[in-house]
């Protein structure tokens, strides 16, 4: 009866131990996704900075949007790229 008892216990514990473990890797693939979605809003492709630093460390800048769009704008350095 008390190996009984035991082997029970220990199955438990396993599998709350493997649950636990899941449940943590899961978390932390979700926080490294989110972060790299928030890398991929909020910093430029191209020089790696980020909005606050273009904002402010170029005088004059006129927006985040601007720097994206006009000023390093992905598709241009694609067609660039394909022209070369």
């Amino acid at each position: 009866m008390i190996d009984f008892a035991f082997v029970i216990v220990t199955v438990c514990l396993v599998g709350y131990l493997m649950v636990s473990i899941s449940i943590n890797l899961i978390f932390e693939l979700k926080k490294q996704t989110e972060r790299r979605e928030k890398d991929k809003r909020h910093s430029c492709f191209i020089c790696g900075q980020t909005e606050d630093q273009i904002l402010k460390g170029i005088p004059g800048a006129l927006s985040w949007k601007t720097h994206i769009q006009k000023d390093h704008n992905v598709f241009s350095y694609i067609n660039y790229i394909l022209y070369i």
